[in-house]
C-alpha cells in the first residue's frame, strides 16, 4: 500500500484550530489505513512524508503557527505507522520529501511558475542559497524503488540529485517557459521587513508574502540524504535541469488546453 493523501494547506476558514484539522486529515487517516493493512497481511506500507516532519523534532523552531501544527501532524503520521508495523509482519517505509515540482503541480511551485510566465519583478537575483527539491518522476521513482528492495524498511530522504538556489530554480524555470526572469536584488533585510508586512495584512486577508514565504525563498534548506536516512542504491533518473524543462512543458500546454476554441 502507498498512502499520498493528506493535506498540506487551510484555507483561512477551514478551523480555528490548525492542529486539529491536520491531526484528522493527516494523523487520522495514517493511523486508520496503516492499521487495516497490517490486520489484512499488507507486506509493505509506504507513506509519503514531507521534510516538515523534521521541523518539529527542531527546538525552537521560528516557523508559523500552522506550518507547526503540519509539521506536527506528519511527524506523528510517521510514529503511527512505525508502531502499527511493529510486529515485523508488515514493512513500513516513511519516504520524507523536500518541495515536488512538476506536472500537476500545487501549492508554491505552482505560483512561482505563474509569477514568471507573468513576468512579474521577483527581487531574488541576489540571494545565495541552496534547497533540496525532487521533481515528481523522481519521487515517484524512489516510491517504485522501495516497495521493490526488500532491505528498505523506516524512515528515508529522497531528492534530487542536484542542490538548486532560488534564482537558479526561476532563471530555468523562466528558460523553460520561454520567457526571461525577471530579476533584480534587494538587501534581505528589506525582504524580511516585507514579510512582516505581510504577516499583519495575513490577519485579515490571505497575504502571497509573509516572513515563512520569505525564509523559504531567501534561506537555505538542504535534506539530509545521507546515513541514517539514505535510500540505499536509489539514483534519481531525471536530472533537476530536466524536471524543470519537463514542468515547464507542462505549464504551457495547461495554458494551450485552457484557452476557448
Amino acid at each position: 500500500m502507498v498512502h499520498v493523501a493528506g493535506l498540506a494547506h487551510l484555507t483561512r476558514d477551514t478551523s480555528s484550530d490548525p492542529l486539529f484539522s491536520y491531526r484528522r486529515a493527516n494523523l487520522a487517516t495514517t493511523v486508520a489505513f496503516a492499521e487495516a493493512a497490517a490486520s489484512s497481511g499488507v507486506s509493505v506500507f509506504v507513506l509519503l512524508s514531507s521534510v516538515a516532519a523534521l521541523e518539529n523534532e527542531s527546538e525552537g523552531s521560528d516557523t508559523d503557527g500552522r506550518r507547526r501544527a503540519y509539521s506536527r501532524s506528519k511527524w506523528e503520521a510517521e510514529i503511527a505507522l512505525l508502531e502499527a508495523a511493529s510486529d515485523n509482519r508488515m514493512r513500513p517505509i516513511v519516504i520524507r520529501a523536500p518541495m515536488v515540482y512538476g506536472p500537476n503541480m500545487k501549492g508554491n511551485p505552482l505560483r512561482l511558475f505563474r509569477l514568471i510566465e507573468r513576468r512579474v519583478p521577483l527581487p531574488l537575483r541576489g540571494i545565495e542559497n541552496l534547497r533540496s527539491s525532487i521533481y515528481v518522476r523522481n519521487l515517484t521513482a524512489a516510491v517504485a524503488y522501495a516497495l521493490q528492495t526488500e532491505g528498505v524498511r523506516g524512515i528515508v530522504h529522497v531528492a534530487d540529485a542536484e542542490l538548486i538556489s532560488t534564482p537558479d530554480f526561476i532563471r530555468l524555470s523562466a528558460e523553460s517557459l520561454g520567457v526571461s526572469p525577471r530579476l533584480f536584488a534587494l538587501p534581505l533585510s528589506l525582504l524580511k521587513v516585507a514579510g512582516k508586512i505581510g504577516d499583519m495584512a495575513n490577519r485579515v486577508v490571505t497575504s502571497p508574502v509573509t516572513s515563512e514565504v520569505i525564509k523559504r525563498l531567501t534561506h537555505s534548506g538542504v535534506l539530509d540524504t545521507g546515513a541514517p536516512y539514505t535510500l540505499a542504491g536509489f539514483r534519481p533518473p531525471f536530472t533537476a535541469e530536466a524536471g524543470i524543462r519537463a514542468t515547464g512543458q507542462w505549464f504551457k500546454g495547461r495554458h494551450e488546453r485552457q484557452r476557448p476554441a
